[in-house]
């Protein structure tokens, strides 16, 4: 179960506490981000993480783990290259996910060598048990039978034959492992770490939380919820109604009737069979022999090796792959990019749309590739007009968030070229707030608004041109000119580029916070509550000197789901693909058309160039 929490984090310095909620609750840990204030500058940092009571594990997203305490408590990280030169009022961000078994959160103290005053962690909370009860490590031989209410905490470890009826519970942190034939009846309850091993058989309601290891014969009847990691191995039956959630690895022969559903990461491999409704959501991997009957759909990343067999009415969104020999019949719709390889048959009605590759021998029948988003140009602009207040002749005339102040002129090609560019200047010391020659900002509407559209443009950078910390590139927007400078709506949109350090790229996106859980989780993904989201910095290098042509294509979601997507291409070469955005909640918000945006910055004199410098522009495109 998900929820929303709120972690009190102490500054050793600071007067005031900074509370942070954490983004992400469940049975076995806890997630949170948080940004402090820098009270001075540092050039490189180290810093420590300090919990209150020990935690299993944890995983920093925005920084490095560089010594992990044997008693779980005093973490010690240090900054990534893109996060180690701060100065004076610039905001550090950072996140976290601490994996527990404690139900009782503990509390988390941060401090900064050199900065701040270290913290010692503090006490711990408690916990209580039920009617029957049985606490500190407890174990349990030969013939075991329990009925009634009963709860066990802490450690409990039971071998030979255990029979538990009526309603059992176990609870805290606590592990249990049985061995030999074991029998639970009524409404179960695990949580935590638990292991099952020989014959295991659950019938009733039985719900397994945290940790669930079942290897052997394992048969669950009537309704089965399995949530945290989940493994189970040998020969596994399953009827009912079945749901598991965030990691599930089922090896061996696999066996699912009535409705089930496995969201998160689900892997099953060897011999797998699912009858009646079958839901697979974010990342699916199968391998060996699969067959499914009845309604499929399949969502997210959906990986089948082996032979495949899908029946019914079946449906698979997002990246699909499939390899050796597949069989769709009845009703199949594939969207997002679909790759099949080996023998691939469909029959009846098949639907393919956004990217598709087939590879294939014998019979195969699939529908037309669809556009790809960037084959009919809606407008461009090769010849630059010979007019610097409104080089495009199509500024929109709202003013709001609009600037030159003679930063924006028409010039000669710098590399030799013909004909005539736009060039952007930046004067010596200027940032965004710096309102001499920083850059322009205005807002162009060449098109009617739509659900995608393809920006493309050259774009040059003078030569020594000195990226400092980074600066803002042209994009696509939608909605109303107010999703930049920290501001977030969900009356608007903006997907505008930005360098970075050294030249490195990524798209700089303000849209509405409610997006996919894992989106800030993902490699060169960085999420700011306080400003706008970076997406897959350093997937790219800009260089100086050169003419390189860069392309942005962006489609929306569909209202009340995450299916949006960013792509980005560098030279023709594809540097970016992020999908399940939620970009809208609205079906008339669109995209309207460009964003020209162009300056240093951030917000502070530290993102400021030393010397004057340009970007120059020539060839927009504007394609669907």
């Amino acid at each position: 179960m998900w929820s929303t929490l709120t972690l009190v984090v102490t500054m050793a310095t600071v007067s005031a506490a900074i509370e942070l909620n954490i983004t992400r609750s469940f049975n076995v840990g806890f997630q949170c981000d948080f940004c402090r204030t820098m009270p001075q500058a540092a050039n490189g940092w180290t810093a420590h993480i300090v919990f209150s009571k020990p935690i299993d594990s944890l995983h920093m997203y925005r920084a490095d783990i560089v010594q992990t305490p044997a008693d779980g408590k005093d973490y010690v990280i240090t900054n990534k290259t893109h996060n180690g030169d701060l100065d004076t009022g610039e905001d550090l961000c950072l996140n976290f996910t601490a994996w527990t078994q404690n139900f009782t959160l503990p509390e988390v103290y941060f401090y900064m060598e050199g900065i701040d005053q270290p913290q010692e962690g503090g006490g711990g909370g408690g916990g209580g048990s039920g009617q029957t009860t049985t606490s500190g490590q407890t174990t349990t031989s030969d013939q075991t039978t329990a009925s009634g209410q009963t709860t066990a905490s802490d450690q409990t470890t039971a071998s030979g034959q255990t029979t538990a009826s009526d309603q059992t519970t176990a609870s805290g942190q606590t592990t249990t492992t049985t061995s030999g034939p074991t029998t639970a009846s009524d409404q179960t309850t695990a949580s935590g770490q638990t292991t099952a091993s020989d014959q295991t058989t659950a019938s009733g309601q039985t719900t397994a939380s945290g940790q669930t290891t079942a290897s052997d014969q394992t048969t669950a009847s009537a309704q089965t919820t399995a949530s945290g990691q989940t493994r189970t191995s040998g020969q596994t039956t399953a009827s009912g109604q079945t749901t598991a959630s965030d990691q599930t690895t089922a090896s061996g022969q696999t066996t699912a009737s009535g409705q089930t559903t496995a969201s998160g990461q689900t892997t099953a491999s060897d011999q797998t069979t699912a009858s009646g409704p079958t839901t697979a959501s974010d990342q699916t991997t199968t391998s060996g022999q699969t067959t499914a009957s009845g309604q499929t759909t399949a969502s997210g990343q959906t990986t089948a090796s082996g032979p495949t067999t899908a029946s019914g009415q079946t449906t698979a969104s997002d990246q699909t792959t499939a390899s050796g020999q597949t069989r769709a019949s009845d009703q199949t719709t594939a969207s997002g990019q679909t790759t099949a390889s080996g023998q691939t048959t469909t029959s009846d009605q098949t639907t393919a749309s956004g990217q598709t590759a087939t590879t294939t021998t014998a019979t195969t029948t699939t529908a037309p590739p669809s556009n790809d988003g960037g084959s009919t140009v809606l407008w461009e602009l090769k010849n630059i007009p010979q007019s610097s207040a409104d080089p495009f002749g199509l500024i929109n005339t709202q003013s709001k968030g609009r600037f030159n102040e003679g930063s924006l002129s028409v010039v000669s090609d710098p590399a030799g070229g013909s004909g005539e560019v736009l060039r952007a200047f930046y004067k010596k010391g200027s940032y965004v707030r710096i309102k001499d020659q920083r850059g322009a900002q205005f807002y162009s509407t060449p098109t009617s608004p739509r659900l995608t559209m393809k920006l493309t443009y050259d774009i040059y950078f003078s030569p020594g041109f000195d990226f400092v910390k980074g600066g803002k590139l042209p994009g696509l927007f939608g909605g109303t000119r107010d999703c930049s400078g920290g501001r977030h709506s969900d009356t608007c949109f903006s997907t505008r580029l930005m360098w970075r350090r050294l030249g490195h790229g990524e798209v700089y996106a303000y849209f509405t916070r409610d997006q996919a859980a894992g989106l800030c989780d993902q490699p060169n993904n960085i999420c700011n509550s306080r400003s706008g989201t970076s997406l897959g910095r350093g997937n790219w290098q800009f260089k100086v000197g050169e003419w390189q042509t860069i392309a942005q294509r962006v489609t929306l979601n569909t209202p009340g789901q995450k299916d949006g997507q960013v792509q980005v291409w560098l030279n023709g070469q594809k540097k970016l693909d992020v999908q399940n955005l939620n970009f809208r909640t609205r079906s008339d918000l669109k995209i309207e058309g460009l964003f020209f945006s162009t300056f240093f910055g951030g917000s502070g004199a530290s993102w400021a160039p030393s010397a004057d410098c340009s970007t120059y522009y020539k060839n927009f495109v504007i394609s669907a």
